[in-house]
């Protein structure tokens, strides 16, 4: 008789334990097995702002759109939960990721938002791009309003001695400054900015929550309110925490009683993100505050 090789044993053993498991999986009651399809929890937390990893997390808006949008291709994700934890942030970092999510929904997949601390403004904004909300009772949220916020150093101008001139091609060029009082032109023109933002919000929410203009105009005068008032005014859909918010997802995705894959997405640290983080001096971060500091944001104020 010819003796087998160690090897070739070990092989044999290999295979015949896997088909085993394989066999005992099969034979396992439907609701048991595990199921291709995933669901992915992102979370949204801190400021929405633009710039490489000015989110909590070290986030960045592009890298959560990139995200999305790479979710959105595969066959195997059904759904997505947002983890929102935020007051809201700049306009244009808030509606980036809503369009995103409006992408994703074309693909015919979901998407679930469930709220933790504070879902407020912005972060309100974003959620309103998915199917359905879940809030926590004593969850912050609504918010919905625009707020510009320009600085005034005109009276620690005059403290030091200097004055700043301007030289500009139109009257609204140095609109803002603060080195000046604003005029009631330029607070006219300011409003009318707002607004046009405001009337977005104030859109996105209408077609979203499917409430009446009337009736929205009610709530959506800038006011914060608990999860629990939300549900009464129809800004949300039901009170939970992030497992039901989950279990929602998978109602909605056909998945009620079968045992999805969960994952949270994370970003990635990246060796070129942490010498970035590292080589940033206090004077980087002044730069970045002062550009940073008139903008348009949805924000809880």
């Amino acid at each position: 008789m010819k003796k087998i090789k160690p090897f070739t044993l070990l092989v044999i053993l290999h295979t015949a334990v896997i088909a085993i498991a394989l066999a005992l999986l099969w034979r396992q009651p439907s609701e048991h097995r595990p199921d291709s399809s995933t669901i992915v929890v992102i979370p949204i937390e801190g400021m929405i702002t633009m710039g490489r990893g000015a989110m909590a997390r070290g986030q960045s808006v592009d890298e959560i759109v990139s995200t999305i949008d790479d979710l959105a291709e595969r066959n195997d994700v059904k759904a997505i939960v947002l983890k929102i934890n935020s007051p809201g942030g700049s306009v244009g970092a808030v509606q980036a990721i809503h369009a995103s999510l409006e992408r994703f929904r074309k693909k015919g997949k979901k998407v679930v938002s469930s709220f933790g601390d504070v879902a407020a403004s912005g972060g309100y904004y974003v959620a309103c791009a998915g199917d359905k909300i879940v809030s926590y009772p004593g969850t912050l949220t609504g918010s919905i309003g625009v707020v510009l916020q320009l600085p005034n150093v005109t009276g620690l101008m005059q403290k030091v001695g200097v004055r700043m001139d301007a030289v500009t091609s139109g009257a609204m060029k140095d609109a803002g400054s603060p080195f000046r009082t604003m005029s009631a032109d330029e607070q006219k023109y300011f409003k009318e900015i707002v607004m046009d933002a405001y009337g977005q919000f104030f859109d996105a929410v209408k077609a979203s929550r499917k409430i009446p203009a009337d009736e929205l105009l009610k709530v959506a005068d800038g006011r914060v309110m608990s999860g629990r008032m939300a549900l009464k005014a129809r800004l949300v859909d039901r009170l939970g925490g992030l497992s039901d918010a989950i279990d929602l997802a998978k109602e909605l995705s056909g998945l009620a009683g079968k045992h999805p894959r969960i994952v949270e997405h994370q970003e990635k640290p990246t060796l070129g993100r942490l010498m970035e983080l590292v080589s940033r001096t206090p004077a980087d971060h002044l730069m970045d505050f002062a550009e940073t500091s008139v903008r348009l944001s949805y924000v809880l104020n």
